[in-house]
């Protein structure tokens, strides 16, 4: 699944060398049966982690995944039912302020007052 060697693969690469050389000497170094042992089954171990992590990430980019596919419904749908309130009480209608939505500015320019300034 994956194309480099993490930190821990490479351990499990030396641990696994080593166990492999040391397991026809036991008979003759006998106190390092135990050390031995525990080191073959941390191998074991490691190896059912790694695979769990593997279905972890699987199952978490399927999650992703349909996340994202929700998102784009929810965007969707939310469209959808921007537009028939757009159309129900006009886009420049204030109440769409109630469903989150900004109400179109009326367009144009300022009328000048009879004074001269811009009115207020």
């Amino acid at each position: 699944m994956r194309s480099y060697r993490t930190a821990i693969d490479r351990k499990r690469i030396q641990w696994e060398e080593m166990t492999g050389r040391l397991g026809g000497l036991l008979d003759r170094l006998p106190y390092l049966r135990v050390p031995h042992g525990e080191l073959v089954r941390k191998i074991a171990d490691s190896r059912k982690l790694e695979g769990e992590a593997i279905e972890l990430r699987v199952r978490l980019n399927e999650a992703l995944q349909r996340l994202e596919e929700t998102a784009r419904e929810g965007e969707r749908l939310r469209g959808r039912l921007t537009l028939a309130l757009k159309a129900e009480y006009g886009v420049d209608n204030q109440r769409l302020g109630e469903f989150g939505l900004k109400a179109r500015r009326p367009r144009g320019r300022n009328k000048k007052s009879a004074k001269g300034g811009p009115a207020k």
